[in-house]
């Protein structure tokens, strides 16, 4: 009886549910075969961990500790060798975490269906956004980003504490004095962070510059359909490429659309060198980029960068190098929890990642991109790399929970990655920029901000100002007390001392 049912079927009708058996049956493989893999690593975990404990109770002598090769190995490097490592099932990778849940067809679709009542029962206005521009502007700002400090930063010059508005036949920039008397923090140990959106933002360690996730568009998808931006980018990226600074670097978290626009890359193409997570360099080799650093989790690379010299000639206006000086910048990929696709089908076919930098062998800078939280991942990155002297971690996009809570992390959870991580400040990026999922387009900007005055880190836990540069000394951590602030450069910067 079933089988004449079937058979009396109409065609479009046997397709589809060919097609959905044949796809419920592939995700269950993939489910099946990802778990069988973690538990295979939790074993092999275990193993090495029993056998490094075993090395432990022999002896105590120093020269019996540099023969036994397991002796030094902590249990967090045993959890990064054996149960953190990238996964590839059947050509694509998988999340290696306990925490993860694979989002399938179904429950997109099923999400789409829920916005479109969410979209009906709001008037179209999701995230709960104003009627008005003027309104929307008035709780999300937008300041013209303070380039004269940004290109002199890339240049390897001071900058003094005025902003001087007038221009030098033609130019953007006034020149500086050399009587100027700066009250940054010296170029040295400078850190500067200018957030353009989304988790698109601009990092100057010193005079190196780090692009950071580029998506300049005013949509994701398709200039009609959108999804648009509701606040547009303090810069446009032909006036910072033109007219203040090529960045050494690129640095992509991972492919989606919101983390990296076409646009920008036909606008940089090889100027800069693109630090990419795993896959990607097929992906840009494409677009006719080959300047590139394809890096898989754990992998730590040195990158060469204009060295900042010790003096500035005025006279000469160039850079004094002093070999002795030179400064050794390192990127380390870190894992993330999240996934990687522009379309449907080339869904995870690059890895994910988050990076730090390092500067002569300290952590100074963590880039997340997206993740969701894991206890044992964030312990473990920073049992490896902490202290972290500055992060930018995602605060939105994290409802409904029981949808974005494998992908996105929430603003409660990216305090805990600041302590897991012993972060001395962080900003919280990824709001305000796009709506893109359920919870109002400020609750993440001010629930960080009560979190910020929970922990009494009102300096140290941030949400950024579009625009507004944040700028701080790199060889000051201290975790007792929160930082005092000044705003100089006509409200364009915001001084940590």
């Amino acid at each position: 009886m079933f089988i004449k049912k079937l058979t009396s079927l109409s065609l479009p009708t046997k397709v589809f549910l060919g097609t959905t058996l044949a796809y419920a049956s592939y995700t269950t493989y993939i489910y099946t075969v990802t778990n069988y893999h973690i538990e295979i690593r939790e074993n092999d975990y275990y193993t090495k961990l029993i056998k490094s404990n075993g090395n432990l109770t022999h002896t105590n002598d120093k020269s019996s500790q540099k023969c036994a090769g397991d002796r030094s190995v902590s249990p967090e490097e045993i959890i990064r060798d054996t149960k953190l490592q990238a996964l590839l099932v059947n050509g694509r990778f998988e999340n290696p975490f306990r925490e993860y849940r694979q989002q399938t067809v179904f429950e997109f679709l099923a999400m789409r269906v829920i916005e479109l009542f969410d979209w009906a029962t709001t008037s179209g206005k999701k995230g709960g956004l104003p009627d008005s521009e003027e309104e929307l502007r008035k709780n999300l700002p937008v300041f013209l980003p303070d380039l004269e400090l940004l290109r002199n930063n890339h240049l390897g010059k001071e900058t003094s504490i005025d902003d001087k508005h007038e221009n030098n036949e033609g130019h953007w920039f006034w020149p500086l004095s050399s009587s100027s008397k700066s009250v940054l923090p010296e170029l040295a140990n400078r850190l500067c962070f200018t957030w353009f959106g989304q988790s698109c933002s601009l990092v100057q360690i010193s005079n190196i510059s780090f692009l950071l996730d580029p998506i300049f568009s005013d949509h994701l998808i398709d200039p009609t359909l959108g999804p648009k931006r509701i606040t547009p980018s303090p810069v446009d990226l032909e006036t910072l490429l033109n007219k203040v600074l090529v960045p050494e670097f690129i640095m992509v978290s991972h492919n989606h659309p919101d983390h990296l626009d076409a646009h920008s890359i036909k606008l940089i193409g090889n100027k800069s060198t693109w630090i990419v997570p795993a896959g990607m360099r097929h992906y840009l080799a494409k677009k006719g980029i080959y300047n590139t650093i394809e890096m898989n989790w754990w992998d730590r690379v040195e990158i060469e960068v204009p060295q900042l010299s010790s003096s500035f000639d005025v006279e000469k206006n160039e850079t004094l190098v002093d070999s002795k000086t030179k400064d050794k910048y390192e990127v380390v990929c870190v894992p993330a929890m999240h996934w990687s696709g522009r379309h449907v089908t080339d869904t995870n076919k690059s890895l994910w990642c988050s990076f730090i930098i390092l500067k002569n062998g300290h952590s100074v800078f963590f880039h997340c991109g997206d993740t969701g939280y894991s206890n044992e991942l964030f312990k473990t990155i920073g049992h490896l790399y902490s202290p972290i002297k500055f992060a930018a971690l995602p605060i939105g996009q994290y409802c409904p929970q029981w949808h974005q809570k494998p992908r996105h992390i929430n603003p409660t959870e990216a305090v805990d990655i600041m302590e897991d991580l012993k972060v001395h400040k962080m900003v919280g990026v990824h709001w305000g920029t796009f709506v893109l999922s359920s919870e109002t387009y400020l609750e993440p900007k001010l629930m960080l901000e009560k979190l910020a005055k929970v922990h009494k880190k009102l300096n140290g836990i941030m949400t950024p100002q579009f625009g507004q540069t944040i700028v701080m000394d790199m060889s000051k951590m201290d975790y007792e007390r929160d930082d005092d602030v000044e705003v100089i450069r006509n409200g364009k910067c915001l001084v940590h001392r």
